[in-house]
């Protein structure tokens, strides 16, 4: 736990986060950070957050371990951890001395609610990092604004992104919200510590997780078109491959783009047998009427029904077309091409017979490889060790603790 390893090694990172953005800290763990995790003395309300690990192998007559929180598990991996009361005045303190010995601190506005002076934090020498990732920022009038994973892609705009246009927006998942701001915590972090370490200046990052996703909107709308015409794209009519041309074959969905070049289509099409009457009534229809057609779309959906997803798998990529399977968990898992490219990973865990599958760094360094394979912290497990290295001794510890301080 926080040895030696990958491209951030020696980095020490605070991790006040407890919700939105948790992905960020996770992250600079498995590229090697020291990360340290603060949590109450009753520990983070994510401990017990279900999905639940529990034992279905336990030992008759014995106590049933303790479930575990597969949320916890996978965002703390590879952290130190410490338990704090920051509302307690010495727990106070404490927090003080360990921002003293960070060089990047991310939380949820946690320390500006404590009474922190965030301007101070970031010019003081050493040069520190505050990422404060909440919901719309910590000024202006929506400041005091409650937020949610719903809430950020329902006012930025993500959820008008999605579903058919004569029907409700359609939500992109839980969390996406979270993993997209906790990335841009991430990389603001980096930014500003290569600026940090090269001026001396530390940096105070506002981050609202409503204008990151805002972001993603506009990119998807086409940011240009907007500005300079005032135009947005609606959703997609409902349609036999729409949105996004996804296409059920046999046995699942297959996302086939087949009007990336239609001639070359309905080429391939005609070589299996395929093609039926397109190339007439593509020499007859304009190229977007040819495409919006009821019949090129029959021929298409025929087409992808009557092959698996490998087979049409296997067709497109000896043709180079545009079709591959529209995965799930499963079949990620599964795939030997990910497994050798280093994507998952096995963890152990206290009190867990097996090893867990968890996931690995998205990200390849050649001579810096990431960190893979640490377990994350038991509750306090690092007390003892984190707080020697602010200088205090068992016996001052054991008073903190008696006085619910730490």
């Amino acid at each position: 736990m926080g040895g030696p390893g990958g491209p951030l090694a020696g980095t020490r990172v605070l991790d006040l986060v407890d919700g939105t953005g948790a992905y960020g800290t996770r992250l600079l763990a498995q590229l090697g950070a020291d990360v340290i995790r603060v949590e109450p003395p009753s520990g983070s309300r994510h401990r017990s957050r279900a999905l639940l690990w529990e034992a279905d192998d336990r030992v008759p007559g014995a106590a049933p371990p303790a479930p575990a929180s597969l949320y916890f598990l996978h965002y703390n991996a590879g952290k130190r951890a410490v338990t704090l009361d920051v509302h307690h005045p010495a727990g106070r303190a404490l927090l003080a001395r360990l921002l003293g010995r960070a060089e990047i601190a991310i939380d949820n506005g946690d320390l500006q609610a404590l009474g922190f002076d965030l301007d101070a934090l970031s010019r003081r020498n050493p040069p520190l990092v505050v990422i404060s990732v909440t919901p719309f920022g910590l000024d202006g009038e929506r400041a005091g604004w409650a937020g949610s994973d719903l809430i950020s892609q329902a006012m930025s705009g993500m959820l008008g992104l999605y579903g058919y246009r004569d029907e409700r927006p359609a939500r992109w998942g839980p969390e996406q919200s979270s993993q997209l701001s906790g990335l841009a915590a991430a990389l603001g972090a980096l930014i500003a510590l290569w600026g940090a370490r090269r001026t001396g200046a530390g940096e105070h990052i506002d981050l609202a997780v409503e204008r990151v996703c805002a972001l993603v909107t506009f990119q998807m709308q086409n940011a240009s078109l907007y500005h300079q015409f005032g135009f947005t794209r609606g959703r997609s009519p409902r349609g036999p491959g729409l949105p996004a041309n996804l296409y059920l074959a046999s046995d699942g969905y297959v996302a086939f783009n087949a009007w990336r070049d239609p001639e070359e289509t309905i080429a391939v099409l005609a070589g299996l047998g395929r093609a039926g009457e397109l190339p007439e009534l593509r020499r007859t229809l304009p190229h977007a009427e040819f495409l919006a057609d009821p019949r090129t779309q029959a021929a298409i959906v025929d087409f992808v029904a009557s092959y698996t997803r490998a087979e049409l798998t296997e067709i497109a990529q000896s043709r180079g077309m545009l079709a591959l399977p529209v995965h799930d968990a499963g079949d990620l898992v599964a795939d030997p091409f990910l497994r050798e490219r280093g994507l998952f990973v096995e963890v152990e865990h206290p009190g867990i017979e097996r090893t867990l599958l968890d996931i690995g760094a998205p990200i390849r360094f050649a001579r810096t490889p990431c960190v893979a394979g640490r377990r994350p912290p038991l509750l306090g497990e690092h007390n003892a060790e984190i707080y020697a290295e602010l200088g205090i001794d068992a016996r001052s510890l054991a008073r903190l603790a008696r006085e619910g301080a730490v």
